[in-house]
């Protein structure tokens, strides 16, 4: 007969390791649970080094509904950020005759990407690639590009070298990338539209200010007369020579509110809404203005030259 208490030591190690078996296996993950998590980290390396559509490809994985919550909601946010960084290109070969083909095999970078053309966008990873050109006859090519980030639908074209004799038809694409635009060649002022301008804008100022000088000078008098000459007065030398004066005033004052106006319009057109010209000699600018006296009052002349 077997000893009670080994037998009591037996019982209680058999537990122990039972329990411990099973708390090891409550501890591992379930085999779905582990993928997930592997595919998250595996985007997450993937969209660091610059490989979008392998990242893509990871955070679709992670983001399944049989993926524990908080992985799938950090995997969806993930694939909206790279689908918003991935960029397209829309290929286009060329033959050695000029002709568009689409029975071509396309690599990236050695890696299969296409193995016909149907003229949608392929998404690719961006940074510096060769572009690999296989067609049916087993004539091959390629190109190296640079894919910027977030581009979209980007037109690349890729043509074989042309045969001896051969010419592209028209209208047929000679580059291998479409070039992009270039960007708006910056509009500054010349050196003749700032001398004019400020020219012009100068003599506005001070014909405006001569204006206003006669202005007063012209009512001074004339309130003068009238205090003197309530009733009116007996025409004298020295009461018409007073006259004359202020009509010569209000002459003056016309003709230099009229000088400042075209001055000032002048210097707005130039300095504002007259087009900049680039790299084009600047022509000398002259102006003259003349004031000559006339039988009646005063005339007064301004030219400007540019």
């Amino acid at each position: 007969m077997r000893d009670p208490m080994k037998r009591c030591v037996s019982v209680m190690t058999t537990a122990i390791a039972l329990g411990v078996v099973s708390a090891t296996a409550q501890a591992q993950p379930s085999p779905a649970r582990a993928a997930c998590i592997a595919a998250s980290d595996q985007g997450q390396s993937a969209r660091d080094a610059g490989k979008l559509r392998a990242a893509r490809t990871a955070f679709l994985a992670c983001s399944k509904a049989e993926c524990p919550k908080t992985v799938r909601l950090d995997c969806d946010g993930w694939v909206q950020d790279v689908n918003k960084s991935l960029p397209t290109v829309v290929l286009q070969i060329t033959d050695a005759h000029g002709a568009e083909v689409t029975d071509a095999r396309v690599s990236f970078d050695g890696e299969p990407l296409v193995d016909h053309l149907t003229g949608s966008a392929i998404p690719v990873d961006p940074g510096s690639h060769m572009f690999g050109v296989t067609l049916a006859s087993g004539e091959k090519t390629e190109q190296r590009v640079v894919i910027r980030e977030a581009e979209r639908a980007r037109a690349l074209v890729i043509a074989f070298p042309m045969a001896p004799g051969a010419s592209r038809p028209p209208g047929s694409a000679a580059a291998v990338v479409a070039p992009l635009p270039p960007p708006p060649a910056e509009r500054k002022p010349t050196s003749t539209n700032l001398v004019v301008g400020s020219i012009a804008g100068a003599l506005g100022l001070a014909s405006l200010g001569a204006a206003i000088y006669f202005e007063t000078q012209q009512a001074s008098k004339g309130d003068a007369l009238v205090a003197q000459c309530p009733h009116g007065c007996p025409t004298t030398p020295t009461l018409q020579s007073q006259v004359n004066t202020v009509h010569s005033d209000q002459t003056l004052e016309g003709v230099f509110f009229g000088v400042s106006g075209v001055a000032l319009a002048a210097a707005a057109y130039v300095l504002i809404g007259r087009p900049f010209r680039s790299a084009e000699p600047a022509p000398a600018a002259a102006s003259s203005f003349e004031i000559a006296p006339g039988l009646h009052g005063a005339a007064a002349r301004w030219s400007l030259r540019f």
